[in-house]
Formats: structure tokens, sequence, C-alpha cells
């Protein structure tokens, strides 16, 4: 059993979405949607970066960290709206 940081895919934005909920208690409305993390998740073009902190036990994997980036207009720049760890 381990931690693992990697970025997100596509299949682990519904994990993001709950961990969202259970680390900031945010409402569906203030949650950081499905589809801007798809976005960041894709990168093309680059908008962003999401990085997720995974417990992983066998081939299990589950996401207790996420770390969302926006791209800026400054070089070497990045915008961290979000970032958390579950409690546990």
């Amino acid at each position: 059993m381990g931690i693992v940081y990697r970025e997100l895919r596509d299949d682990d934005v519904e994990q993001g979405l709950d961990l969202q909920r259970r680390v900031f208690g945010f409402s569906e409305t203030e949650l950081i949607s499905t589809h801007i993390l798809k976005m960041l998740v894709r990168k093309k073009p680059p908008m962003g970066v999401v990085v997720g902190a995974f417990m992983v036990d066998g081939i299990e994997s589950r996401l207790i960290g996420l770390m969302v980036g926006f791209a800026t207009f400054q070089e070497r720049s990045v915008y961290l709206p979000l970032g958390g760890v579950l409690p546990e």
C-alpha cells in the first residue's frame, strides 16, 4: 500500500467530484464541474492541470487528494484555486 501522485484521467473525474464534496462540503453548484475537470484533463490545448494523490493497494486505487490549477497569461504561472486531502 502506498500513495501515488499523477494527473487525473477521464475515468478519475467522478472521484474528483466526490472528493470536493467530502473535503470542502461543496454543493453541486459549488463544484468544479465534470466538464471543467475533463477540459483540464484532456489538455488540448493545455488549459491547466489536475493532479491527484491516490492510495494504492494492489490493483485498487482511490483518490485521497486533489489539486486543480488553471493556466494564466503569465509565463510559467498557474492559478491554483483548489487543493485538498481527505482528513482520514
